[in-house]
């Protein structure tokens, strides 16, 4: 039977698909396979600093090594993987690298078995090596949910210089879970390679993404991602491939289809009891309380409004996220407690049970990675959320969110892709950051209080994530929590009074925060510094690093206004003013503008910080990162004033 290999050289794939030959260069390192083996060491394998391509990296991952087999065997299917990794521990930071999670599918007669588990760390001590092994009594066992569980360890004996290494084999006879595999991770990796062997009849689709040209002969040094501001998951950009199994071929039988499409996936997600199944089920157990949530309104919309804040305000979120349920719709309604994915397919079954067309819409946050509009893959969706449609018009309803109002979604959900899961059009939808328009604005009045200091009243409408973040500090913090990190914002000199907030629990609305401040200058000195901005704006640039090779992911686009209009203290003059500035970024993406204007009494300044959009290419990134540049330099500037003579 002729086999087909795919074979992976650091630091990419070599996409061998149709029946390619893979190389078979020996492990001596001349061709395209390692020379580390597990278990061989000598004091010259210690010799491994610091990559120059990632010289401050507290650990490098020496060699990462994985084979996958698919075959069929003794009446059924198999997957064999073995994996193989060594790391040398550079410094103190590194030792995160000697912690180790396996992650196992679990499912009904399909769990993955873990066996063969080997992990030695090794010191050079006087020029002789020394081993600790792993007891097999400290490998521990965690329940991720009712899909997958992880086998947990930490290296003994580790400190700086040491070298780790592990070596395991999983066998599954579930071909949907053949192992998908990362190029690139935290730490610089000098060589990383994956072979996949699949027979003819077996028939899969690989996903690869990443920003690095793949290789077929050369081995190629890949630094470490570390996380940056502004990035949805490390997920999204590492080097890496996964697999989908889409048809099985025998020779003497038709192929099937195993992959399905949107069609298929959203019949059989309504179709399950850990889905939708309730939903077309009578749910009589609804009518009484129903009645009352609702007594007395006949617009459509505004039972909506009423259904969806009960769920909200009535009902706790637990944990674990996911796109499935595990406790009935009955349960979770008696209990007031279930999972985003509970509660808000809850909320789909009670609208429709009060005639309005509802249905289930399945996403992905935008930390667990993008969804695929092309393949029907389930596990890359970890979020249900309810679609109304009422009046010709589509209401998106997260009840599991307790901050945000009807119609509105958390930040974390715009993802792009999304779909709508019913029997009949289960069509996409897609929440883009772009679209997400988050705008505040900050008035500062600040006039002399007739006793040689200054009186002020400080009033910041903000948008509606801001408004989410604020009522969920409030609720964990509570109020005077809340002021006092405002009133430590502030120097000594000031005192913070008349403290409110505005619609805190009118949801739908904005927040509006608003307090009194008053000041006295300093008695000795002939000069005041002033920061116009008071506590507001940006204190650094996020952008520090010189390059980028990934998207720059902002959550939503901003629309940033700050206004000040100030009274020259009694007894002073202007001695110098910020001058005025506008930068345009990318002609069309944004603007930035910082105006300030006088009469010799009074100062009137305004701050703009517009973005268009939230999604920039990384091509983008040294223009946005200069912009900010210039928006931090710009928002620290002081205003001086000097005491009169």
């Amino acid at each position: 039977m002729t086999m087909k290999p795919l074979t992976g050289l650091l630091p990419c794939v070599l996409l061998l698909w149709n029946g390619l030959l893979a190389q078979t260069a020996s492990r001596d390192g001349s061709g395209d396979k390692s020379a580390v083996t597990f278990g061989k060491m000598t004091p010259a394998d210690f010799n491994v600093p610091a990559p120059p391509f990632d010289s401050t990296s507290p650990a490098v991952v020496i060699a990462d090594i994985g084979e996958t087999h698919l075959g069929f065997a003794l009446g059924k299917f198999y997957v064999l993987t073995r994996h193989f990794r060594r790391i040398k521990i550079l410094d103190e930071r590194g030792y995160d690298a000697s912690k180790v999670e396996i992650i196992l599918f679990s499912g009904e007669r399909r769990d993955a078995l873990l066996s063969d588990l080997h992990a030695s760390t090794y010191n050079l001590e006087n020029g002789k090596i020394e081993v600790s092994k792993l007891d097999e009594k400290s490998v521990f066992t965690d329940k991720i949910n009712k899909s997958y569980s992880t086998k947990k360890f930490s290296f003994p004996g580790v400190k700086k210089g040491s070298i780790i290494e592990y070596d395991y084999s999983v066998q599954s006879d579930y071909l949907l879970y053949v192992p998908s595999w990362d190029f690139q991770g935290k730490y610089p990796c000098l060589w990383s390679e994956y072979e996949v062997t699949i027979p003819d009849y077996l028939k899969y689709v690989f996903l690869a993404q990443g920003y690095r040209p793949f290789f077929v002969k050369t081995a190629k040094d890949i630094p470490g991602l570390e996380y940056e501001p502004f990035v949805t998951t490390l997920n999204n950009h590492i080097s890496k491939i996964e697999f989908q199994l889409s048809q099985i071929e025998f020779p003497t039988q038709l192929p099937r289809d195993m992959m399905g499409n949107w069609f298929t996936l959203s019949g059989k997600l309504m179709e399950s009891e850990h889905f939708g199944a309730a939903l077309d089920k009578n749910n009589g157990w609804m009518g009484d309380e129903l009645k009352q949530v609702i007594k007395g309104e006949t617009d459509q919309v505004e039972k909506a409004r009423k259904i969806y804040a009960f769920l909200r305000d009535s009902f706790t979120c637990t944990n674990p996220r996911g796109a499935e349920v595990e406790t009935s719709l009955k349960e979770v309604f008696r209990t007031r407690k279930g999972t985003e994915a509970e509660i808000n397919l809850l909320l789909t079954a009670l609208l429709n049970h009060v005639g309005i067309v509802a249905d289930p819409v399945i996403a992905g946050t935008r930390e667990h990675g993008y969804t695929n509009p092309v393949y029907p893959l389930l596990t890359r969706f970890n979020y249900v959320i309810c679609r109304a449609a009422i009046d010709s018009v589509a209401w998106y309803l997260d009840a599991s969110s307790s901050w945000t109002g009807f119609g509105q979604l958390p930040e974390y959900l715009y993802n792009g892709h999304a779909r709508v899961v019913n029997k009949t059009n289960p069509q996409p939808v897609y929440f883009e950051a772009d679209s997400l328009k988050e705008k505040s604005t900050t008035f500062v009045v600040i006039n002399n209080d007739g006793n040689g200091g200054i009186a002020g009243s400080f009033q910041s409408t903000q948008g509606l994530v801001g408004s989410s973040k604020v009522r969920e500090k409030v609720y964990k913090e509570g109020e005077a929590g809340f002021f006092k990190a405002i009133k430590e914002s502030y120097t000594s000199e000031f005192s913070i009074s008349d403290m409110q907030i505005d619609s805190l629990k009118i949801k739908e609305e904005p927040v509006k925060i608003s307090y009194s401040f008053s000041y006295k200058p300093p008695s000795e000195g002939d000069l005041i510094y002033f920061r116009p901005m008071l506590g507001e704006g940006y204190k650094m640039n996020p952008f520090k690093e010189e390059k980028r090779l990934f998207p720059v992911e902002m959550p939503y686009a901003l629309d940033e206004v700050y206004i000040l209009s100030m009274a020259v203290p009694d007894g002073y003059q202007i001695d110098e003013l910020p001058k005025s500035a506008k930068v345009l970024l990318n002609g069309t993406d944004g603007f930035f503008e910082f105006v300030v204007d006088n009469d010799g009494q009074n100062i009137q300044m305004r701050s703009r910080l517009k973005l268009n959009k939230a999604n920039f290419g990384a091509s983008d990134y040294e223009t946005l990162r200069d912009f900010y540049a210039m928006v931090v330099k710009k928002q620290n500037e002081q205003i001086v004033f000097k005491k009169k003579k």
